[in-house]
């Protein structure tokens, strides 16, 4: 079956970690983030559902969707600009990315190991 999202816990939650969560999808993702107004840190790896995930917020500073297959570009392209304190993004393996603009003001870490099919327009 399909995650249907989180509950409202009332914008409480800062850490979620679906890692290996492999049915949750972009609705839920897009209900967890407009919900959370606190979130900092959202991991979501191993997921084979997801691929135009909203993943936003002011206080969101590291998302892990590493093993995301189906992820596409346009999404991480959003992500980075409707999360203007992100530091961290880690992407590794997600083979479907070709060129996501990757881009931060307080960006330190990006890691897109395997990520096969990425080419120079994602850095340049």
């Amino acid at each position: 079956g399909t995650f249907p999202g989180p509950p409202s816990l009332g914008g409480a939650l800062e850490d979620v970690d679906f890692a290996g969560c492999s049915a949750i999808t972009d609705d839920a993702v897009d209900s967890l983030c407009a919900e959370n107004s606190k979130l900092q840190r959202l991991k979501i790896t191993g997921n084979l559902v997801v691929k135009h995930p909203r993943v936003r917020g002011v206080s969101l500073c590291e998302v892990n969707l590493s093993l995301c297959a189906t992820l596409q570009d346009e999404s991480i392209t959003r992500l980075c600009g409707e999360c203007p304190n992100l530091i961290e993004l880690l992407l590794w393996r997600c083979v479907s990315l070709v060129h996501p603009l990757v881009r931060g003001r307080r960006l330190e870490t990006v890691n897109m190991s395997d990520c096969s099919l990425v080419c120079d327009q994602a850095v340049s």
